[in-house]
């Protein structure tokens, strides 16, 4: 009984996996890492839209996926970063906390990491992540 109590408690403290992305809404935008979450089921990452201070919680890959990539928290942390990504269907407009997919982080260095959502070229929007 205790175990499943556990099982239950972990469980509920997760947040909910959307999984219906809207590929009309595409979220392009430069921000700094305010925190990189690993240790749920999948990568959850925050960011603060430069300009703006708009918050974003990114979901991106299994965090294993992401750990095995060589990322860990601590590195994301206090980056700024191009980040792509798409909003969930249905999600309301949002003014300060934009739940999105990730597609996408690009570093200052130009690096370009795919973390999550994909769909196939021919009907995938052009990037404006600049560099």
């Amino acid at each position: 009984m205790f175990a499943s109590l556990a099982v239950a408690t972990a469980l509920a403290a997760q947040p909910a996996a959307q999984t219906a992305v809207d590929f009309n809404a595409p979220v392009n935008i430069r921000a700094s890492v305010a925190a990189a979450d690993l240790s749920g089921p999948h990568a959850v990452i925050t960011l603060v839209e430069e300009g703006t201070g708009r918050r974003f919680i990114a979901e991106g890959l299994h965090s294993l996926a992401v750990k095995r990539m060589g990322f860990d928290g601590g590195r994301l942390v206090g980056q700024t970063v191009g980040f792509e990504g798409l909003r969930y269907l249905g999600g309301a407009a949002c003014v300060s906390d934009c739940r999105v997919k990730v597609r996408s982080l690009t570093f200052p260095d130009g690096t370009k990491v795919f973390l999550g959502v994909s769909r196939p070229a021919a009907t995938a929007p052009a990037s404006t992540i600049s560099r």
